[in-house]
């Protein structure tokens, strides 16, 4: 592998390329509604619109720049949905089960996959997944600053766009 100055050619292939990976995987996600609900069905059918997704990018042959976003967009349509289907297996295997002696690769696998809640970085809370306990709810800071005390005031015009201003109180 050979790293080379990026010209303005290559930042906007790589930009394209990039962006459209962003914005399938987006868009993938609301294809979910659309598949199959059931475990296995739905994990199939999450690995069979990868592999069209995957074999579509493989199918474009031209370099221009909507091929190139389009390869991008397919990209990452292909990422979620593999992603996705590791996720759907992995929820039914042990690896779903967290335990506080779980070495750290497994914690981080874990995490990768979602299965895990890293308290530690995003604040949320996780759904035990055994032992029947409810989750606990994630509760954010209330900003309760005393407000000013108001005083009522009048105004009187002493001349034309003069005023006096005089407590009520």
């Amino acid at each position: 592998m050979k790293f080379k100055k990026p010209n303005t050619k290559t930042a906007t292939n790589a930009l394209a390329l990039g962006g459209g990976a962003v914005v399938g995987g987006s868009l993938s996600k609301g294809m979910n509604s659309y598949l199959p609900a059931d475990g296995n069905a739905k994990m199939l059918s999450k690995l069979g619109v990868a592999a069209v997704a995957f074999i579509a990018v493989a199918a474009i042959s031209s370099d221009d720049l909507g091929s190139t976003a389009l390869k991008g967009g397919l990209l990452g349509v292909g990422a979620e949905k593999a992603i996705g289907a590791i996720q759907d297996y992995a929820a039914t295997t042990s690896l779903a089960t967290e335990d506080s002696t779980d070495k750290p690769l497994l914690q981080f696998a874990q995490e990768s996959l979602g299965l895990r809640c890293p308290v530690s970085t995003c604040g949320c809370t996780a759904v035990p997944t055994s032992g029947g306990a409810a989750p606990i709810p994630t509760i954010y800071p209330a900003l309760n600053f005393a407000s000013a005390q108001r005083e009522i005031i009048n105004m009187n015009e002493v001349a034309p766009g003069k005023y006096t201003a005089a407590s009520f109180a």
